[in-house]
């Protein structure tokens, strides 16, 4: 019994974890300016294949 619920609250602690994660990597972004906020808020972002740079290439 306990197994089945610790499956659900394993699942949710891991979404809550990614989520975090995700937030605190979006907001160390912003301060340093190294992210592009009209890619960021683009809702059509992601569905075209696209050449990404990174630093001074």
């Amino acid at each position: 019994m306990i197994i089945g619920v610790d499956r659900l609250l394993d699942m949710i602690r891991t979404a809550v974890n990614i989520t975090g994660d995700a937030v605190l990597s979006c907001i160390v972004g912003k301060s340093e300016g190294a992210m592009n906020l009209v890619r960021f808020h683009d809702p059509h972002a992601g569905e075209k294949e696209e050449d990404v740079h990174f630093g001074k290439e």
